[in-house]
């Protein structure tokens, strides 16, 4: 919001219904704890985060439904939510009796789930908009919405969720209408409250090999409850043999309090590293030497215990799964500064303070959550039934994307005979607790400057990668700028990439969407820190090729392009941006212009 300074949360910018002149945009991302809104004209931008328990999309409306502990202002909770869905304004919404009737997917209620979902299944209006996602695609097909009438999440979860389950509306449509070629979709958090903060980005039909490190692991995704049976709410269960803290004289020591393996589910829209049971946080202080100061957050990281600055652990912390991955968390990724929402909507940032993003687990499922893809890379395939997992590559100067496209068993039968072909998905064991799989898999040779031109929506687009993604997803791109301290929230930086926060220096990056023009009252900004198998037994061999949609936050690239419109370049290919001093990239990125 342009008066509140400092009222910005995260997102990636979409619309509902832009067929009409009082279209909603909206924005797709995983379950991010922050984002901002703006108004051009009647064309309000909200903000949606996804969640892999839901299959269906709910979006607020005017009645918001935020948590008093959190925020009490209408305005506050505007900003907490991502904006507001006026479906009265809307020219193409169609009421119906439920979810069901409107197109919509069933949902199931398994134990570790968001609680309220059994309630906002029924206490929701249903009905269908006649374009959901980017305007250039033309995805003119009613897509089914609910709109929550009653509160039913914890309040932290905060934003809009659009459903990326088994049987996610919103992928079977990209893949009914060819945006995608699978119904696959992929995650990278990156990085934020270092030096060098690193943009996320979600990958809808494939994935980015430029943020990926080999090998992989490979496992079926299982649906059921914690308690009863080897799956998770969200089909991905991974065992955690140990958990060590790396202390900064290079010595490590675990934080199991006994030697029983952890399993926890993977749940990318929570706001934490992990949420495990108390006995590993007393286990943390013990072995750190550490103490919280006796209060916990009531803001971003809901329930994560606070430390005093000088008086908090300043070491990583490493991962080690059963199928032999090591995932290492750097320092700034699980203790960042203590952050919360004044009334107003602002960010408030305590920098005498750190928060241990690893709240106690609220209902006996331990989760990993958003933190964890800092360094792990994240791919699920419904089509046939699996997730991979890869430990992701953190190197902050890649600047350009390499995408490689999954194909289902349909696409992959009308390829050339020359082209790729699909291969057998690597065996896993079907033992009742099941170990990920280790296995490789296998890939094309990148051709980052070429792929072949495809027709998506009856719009061609082009033949040169970068094209192809601002062709897919320039409406969905955003780009970093950073805002005036005077603007901008409370600075925070690093003194290394790994290291102890110099919060003299460096300030969250800020995003703007692109093409925006907001009106006086409110500006799109943001910080960056983001099933049945269709052909059981097989693997679709990735290919790169244009069919995916990258939804991301730019990651320092030279190009940009416009919201819903024509692409506009920012740079000369010939012109590395990275190599820019920070004054001219600042300037770049502020004004489009070199």
């Amino acid at each position: 919001v342009n008066n509140v300074a400092g009222s910005w949360m995260e997102g990636i910018p979409g619309n509902i219904g832009y067929l009409s002149y009082t279209s909603t945009q909206i924005v797709l991302m995983p379950w991010l704890y922050a984002i901002s809104f703006s108004q051009q004209g009647l064309c309000d931008v909200i903000l949606i985060c996804f969640g892999s328990e839901l299959n269906n999309t709910y979006i607020y409306g005017r009645d918001m439904f935020c948590d008093g502990t959190m925020i009490n202002s209408t305005q506050g909770c505007t900003v907490l939510r991502g904006n507001y869905y006026a479906q009265e304004k809307s020219e193409s919404f169609k009421e119906a009796k439920n979810m069901i009737e409107a197109g919509g997917s069933v949902e199931s209620v398994l134990e570790g789930a968001e609680p309220g979902i059994e309630k906002l299944v029924k206490n929701t209006t249903a009905g269908m908009e006649n374009s959901f996602g980017i305007k250039d695609a033309s995805l003119i097909e009613q897509i089914p919405i609910g709109i929550p009438r009653v509160s039913w999440d914890t309040g932290h979860s905060t934003l809009h969720p659009l459903g990326l389950g088994s049987n996610s509306t919103f992928l079977n449509k990209l893949r009914k209408t060819g945006w995608t070629f699978s119904r696959a979709f992929s995650i990278y958090w990156g990085s934020n409250w270092n030096s060098r903060p690193i943009e996320g980005h979600v990958v809808m039909g494939g994935y980015d090999k430029k943020r990926i490190i080999e090998p992989n692991v490979t496992a079926p995704l299982k649906y059921g409850d914690y308690s009863k049976s080897d799956g998770c709410f969200t089909g991905i269960r991974i065992v955690i043999s140990d958990i060590t803290v790396n202390f900064t004289d290079g010595s490590n020591k675990s934080i199991f309090p006994n030697k029983d393996k952890l399993h926890a589910c993977l749940a990318p829209q929570r706001p934490s590293l992990l949420e495990p049971p108390r006995e590993y946080l007393d286990k943390f202080e013990e072995v750190t030497g550490t103490k919280h100061n006796g209060n916990t957050s009531t803001g971003f990281h809901w329930g994560a215990l606070i430390y005093d600055r000088t008086k908090s652990f300043k070491g990583d912390m490493t991962f080690h799964l059963e199928s032999g991955l090591k995932i290492r968390i750097p320092n700034t990724q699980y203790m960042p500064p203590h952050v919360y929402h004044d009334e107003d909507g602002s960010r408030i940032t305590d920098t005498g303070a750190r928060e241990l993003a690893m709240p106690e687990t609220p209902n006996g499922v331990p989760m990993l959550g958003r933190y964890f893809l800092t360094s792990a890379y994240l791919m699920v395939n419904h089509d046939v039934g699996t997730y991979t997992l890869w430990e992701s590559n953190q190197n902050a100067s890649i600047w350009k994307n390499d995408l490689v496209m999954i194909k289902d068993k349909d696409i992959a039968a009308q390829c050339p005979e020359n082209a790729t072909k699909p291969v057998e998905t690597p065996a896993v064991s079907n033992t009742e607790v099941i170990p990920e799989s280790t296995t490789i898999m296998e890939q094309t040779e990148s051709r980052s400057s070429v792929a072949s031109p495809a027709t998506i929506g009856g719009s061609v687009v082009g033949g040169v990668i970068g094209a192809a993604i601002i062709g897919l997803a320039a409406a969905w791109l955003i780009r970093r700028r950073k805002a005036a301290a005077s603007d901008g929230p409370a600075e925070m930086g690093a003194s290394s990439a790994r290291g102890e926060y110099d919060d003299r220096k460096v300030m969250p990056p800020v995003y703007e969407a692109y093409g925006s023009r907001p009106e006086p009252d409110a500006e799109m900004m943001g910080s960056r820190p983001l099933p049945e198998a269709e052909m059981a037994g097989s693997q679709p061999l990735p290919t790169e090729m244009p069919g995916n949609l990258i939804y991301e936050l730019d990651d320092n690239t030279a190009g940009s392009g416009t919201m819903f419109g024509s692409p506009t370049v920012v740079g000369s290919p010939n012109e590395h941006f990275e190599n820019r001093s920070d004054s001219d990239r600042d300037s770049i990125l502020r004004t489009g212009k070199q």
